[in-house]
């Protein structure tokens, strides 16, 4: 018994060291920050507790920071879109991660089909990758979203005819 007790504790600290060099594997692009989250403290915050601030580039949109600055580099924040808010093709220098908590969003890469992503779907946009999306009608979109580098918001022109 003895001997499998420490063969499970075995697997448990290999499987343990496995999964933190998983996630610090990530690399990161050059002139962008590897995403580092070092908690100093306990974080815990209902919505209602979240400090909702305008988006610069999105007219009706809030975000809420809950570490880093997006205006500054990397950083994670939840975004609150009205229902109907539409951001033509564009792109961000940096990969985009998130998770739809409601509402649902349609997604459009580089003029390809769209697909709808609602409450608990995960989305992984990288860096550089041409977007259209569109907070559907019917309910306003929440989302977390991390990003390793500072937040932007690339819009490509519509070709000239």
């Amino acid at each position: 018994m003895a001997k499998l007790a420490r063969i499970s504790v075995l697997f448990l600290f290999g499987a343990g060291l496995c999964l933190v060099g998983a996630l610090g594997a990530g690399e990161a692009k050059p002139g962008e920050k590897k995403m580092k989250r070092t908690m100093k403290e306990t974080q815990l915050w209902t919505p209602e507790e979240l400090k909702w601030a305008d988006v610069a580039d999105l007219p009706g949109a809030k975000e809420a920071v809950v570490w880093g600055d997006p205006k500054k580099g990397a950083y994670a924040a939840f975004e609150k879109w009205p229902a109907g808010t539409e951001v033509s093709l564009h792109w961000h220098t940096h990969d985009n991660r998130g998770t739809m908590i409601s509402g649902t969003i349609s997604i459009s890469m580089d003029g390809g089909p769209a697909k709808a992503v609602g409450p608990g779907s995960y989305l992984f946009v990288p860096g550089g990758v041409k977007h259209a999306t569109t907070c559907k009608a019917g309910a306003d979109c929440v989302f977390y979203v991390e990003q390793p580098g500072i937040a932007d918001l690339k819009m490509v022109e519509a070709a000239k005819k």
